[in-house]
């Protein structure tokens, strides 16, 4: 069972997830762009701090037992995170367009509080 507490690190650790994985497979696009090398190195430095963040979220939920076990897409509409804890496995459904809300929360909150440019260059 997963405590009160925990569960918003859950989510959390689900949204950072799915941000990563999205910004994956958005830069195996970017060779069709035609700034893509400029592209590219946002992108790389704005990944890599979201993967700091999950780890430490990652890191804290391993410590209490949790760790997220898969992503099972039911339909169009739902999909079933799998959550391994201590002795049991629990399911969360979640509905995509949620998921999809939550994780551009996420990106556009990160943006407005990260600069990906040294001062200098602004």
């Amino acid at each position: 069972m997963i405590h009160c507490s925990d569960r918003q690190f859950v989510h959390e650790l689900i949204v950072f997830e799915l941000a990563i994985r999205t910004l994956k497979y958005d830069f195996s696009l970017l060779p069709t762009f035609k700034m893509h090398r400029f592209y590219a190195h946002m992108l790389e430095q704005f990944v890599e701090s979201l993967r700091i963040e999950y780890a430490i979220c990652k890191k804290l939920l391993a410590k209490k037992g949790i760790r997220l076990a898969q992503f099972v897409k039911v339909d169009a509409y739902f999909c079933d995170v799998r959550l391994v804890t201590a002795g049991e496995e629990l399911t969360i459904r979640y509905a995509n367009q949620a998921l999809k809300i939550a994780v551009e929360e996420l990106l556009f909150k990160k943006l407005k509080n990260e600069s990906l440019f040294p001062k200098k260059h602004l």
